[in-house]
């Protein structure tokens, strides 16, 4: 049995996760890395040179699988499609977009798996082997003819410490290059890890490795990709899963391995603070004595206490990016599921400025939500005012993930009107420039104005008048303004740390 696996982005893990689950069951398998030149734009298509490449590679696979995201739906259809004029082989989808929108997918793939693949994938490809009927896969939903076989779910994974170490390695493994796709070695998986990393304020590069030591998230923000998990799995996906001390440590060891420039680690969990106290405070133990280099991580404002980053901070936690998206307690509660105080959201970012000498915050804000007042964009902009500094300031986009709460809200509400430009096309990070009102500007303009000038122009009568629609015009004009000066590099987006990221692709809560 051999499976060929095809994924558009080389960094994250999920794709290695699985090629070492079906390698460590005697399933042989061939990953397939082609990232698109164009990642956010719908009318781009690989070449008939890529396309006829990719044919040839499946020739002697029984299976071919796709991991689709929700950006590079389009792109997985078209190769899909043509693989299906060329192949009668199966062809399957898996990741988190077919998990949320299975029936968009059955349109164009044979089967796709919903949920975490690994256990189901096997399962599938055994049956295909004995003979027996594919369409009877739990964790599996089929396309035959005009029909949906819609089979039952299978909750995740409980142990992860089951799961082998990520196939990181190259053995089996290719690459896009160009026109081509070529067989990837030792060198080209180090050049691969060398253009992905930070770079500091002097241009020096930090190669970095992303890695994902747990599975789950407690919360179920409307416009993430875990309310819809959670509709699905309950209490099995909201549980946060942990891979063992040994298990991280063994990956990160094998990483160094193969890549001895590797120089910083970004843990990509859903929200690593999640886990429990006393587990947090033995990794980093762990960590100090048994890597020493220094990382990432993502958590929920929920989690952030002294107990927590103290020890991580000690053990080499330098950057930490934290989800705030609003100021507004009505549209936190209301529209985005998120049980959080303005209280609360300072004073975690007190507990982080205390170590401000060596760790630097990334605060997550969600823009261009037209359930957003102006009274709800003034409490975002005096929260942003009260942050204590130094901090790096994200701005986000809301994106309609098909099968989220607020994908049915905005769907309901007729907001939805051209699915290339809001959902499929968009990034996260795409900031619009169509509309900025006063206080949308403003909130962009605070990390890097001082306290004496930001007070009078968050005013609250000064500041209702000048968000009113009248003045967006001007506002958008001096936004597109700014922009430009930053992309001649005059201006330099508020950020104090002593790294900048350089090409190491960020995965939000949101993304998918």
């Amino acid at each position: 049995m051999h499976i060929t696996l095809v994924t558009f982005d080389f960094i994250f893990p999920g794709i290695k996760m699985l090629s070492a689950y079906l390698r460590s069951k005697g399933i042989e398998t061939s990953l397939v890395y082609l990232p698109p030149e164009r990642v956010y734009d719908c009318s781009y298509r690989f070449s008939p040179e890529i396309k006829a490449r990719l044919a040839g590679l499946t020739l002697k696979s029984d299976l071919v699988g796709f991991s689709v995201m929700t950006h590079n739906f389009r792109l997985a259809a078209d190769l899909t499609d043509y693989l299906k004029g060329r192949t009668d082989k199966k062809i399957i989808w898996g990741g988190i977009h077919p998990t949320i929108s299975p029936e968009e997918c059955l349109e164009h793939a044979d089967a796709v798996a919903i949920g975490e693949a690994e256990e189901t994938l096997e399962e599938l490809a055994r049956r295909l082997g004995d003979g027996r009927d594919i369409c009877e896969t739990p964790g599996f939903w089929f396309k035959q003819g005009s029909e949906i076989v819609r089979n039952g779910l299978v909750p995740p994974p409980a142990d992860l410490n089951c799961l082998p170490l990520p196939d990181i390695g190259y053995e089996g493994h290719f690459i896009r290059e160009g026109e081509d796709i070529v067989a990837l070695d030792r060198e080209r998986l180090r050049a691969l890890y060398m253009v992905n990393g930070l770079k500091d304020l002097k241009g020096n590069f930090y190669p970095a490795y992303l890695s994902v030591f747990s599975r789950g998230c407690p919360l179920v923000c409307t416009y993430c990709c875990n309310n819809r998990l959670a509709s699905l799995f309950g209490r099995d996906r909201q549980r946060v899963r942990t891979r063992s001390l040994d298990n991280i440590l063994a990956e990160v060891g094998r990483a160094r391995e193969l890549i001895p420039e590797l120089k910083f680690i970004t843990i990509q969990d859903d929200n690593f603070l999640a886990q429990p106290q006393e587990f947090i405070r033995e990794f980093a133990e762990r960590w100090k004595a048994g890597v020493g280099l220094p990382f990432k991580i993502s958590g929920s404002v929920h989690f952030m206490d002294d107990k927590r980053i103290r020890p991580l901070v000690e053990s080499g936690l330098m950057h930490i990016e934290a989800g705030i998206q609003s100021g507004s307690q009505r549209l936190n509660r209301e529209i985005y599921r998120r049980n959080i105080t303005t209280d609360k959201i300072l004073e975690a970012a007190r507990v982080l400025n205390a170590f401000k000498d060596r760790l630097l915050p990334a605060y997550d804000f969600i823009f261009d939500n037209p359930y957003e007042t102006s009274r709800d964009r003034l409490a975002t902009a005096q929260l942003i005012s009260r942050l204590p500094k130094p901090y790096a300031f994200s701005s986000f986009s809301l994106v309609y993930f098909p099968g989220t709460e607020i994908y049915e809200m905005a769907r309901r509400d007729n907001l939805i009107r051209d699915e290339s430009a809001q959902i499929f096309g968009k990034k996260t990070n795409q900031f619009s420039l169509e509309k900025v009102s006063y206080l949308k500007l403003l909130s962009l303009l605070l990390p890097s104005l001082p306290g004496r000038i930001s007070r009078p122009l968050l005013w609250r009568p000064l500041a209702l008048f000048l968000d009113l629609r009248l003045w967006t015009p001007l506002f958008t004009a001096s936004a597109r303004f700014l922009m430009w000066l930053r992309q001649k590099k005059v201006l330099r987006r508020a950020n104090t740390s002593r790294f900048i990221e350089s090409s190491v692709s960020k995965a939000d809560c949101g993304s998918q």
